[in-house]
């Protein structure tokens, strides 16, 4: 009967062992997801400023190419 309550003891404390463990990778696992989160927000904002600067250089380059197509018409004229 001791046998059998010192292997239930011994039992006991092997499944609170890896239940610690278990619990601290668990941890470790929410630690690394909140972490890729918040990489992940971080690139997203990047990707929308870089997004956003793209987007007012092609519409300061079509305007450009606009204007410049206008002083091209211009100086046609001058020449006839």
């Amino acid at each position: 009967m001791m046998a059998l309550k010192s292997a239930d003891v011994e039992n006991d404390v092997v499944r609170t062992e890896q239940m610690e463990k278990m619990s601290s990778r668990v941890k470790q696992l929410k630690r690394q997801l909140d972490e890729a989160e918040e990489e992940c927000t971080r690139l997203t904002a990047l990707k929308r400023k870089v997004q956003r600067e793209l987007d007012e250089q092609t519409e300061r380059c079509q305007e450009l190419t606009h204007d410049n197509e206008q002083l091209k018409s211009r100086a046609a004229d001058k020449q006839r």
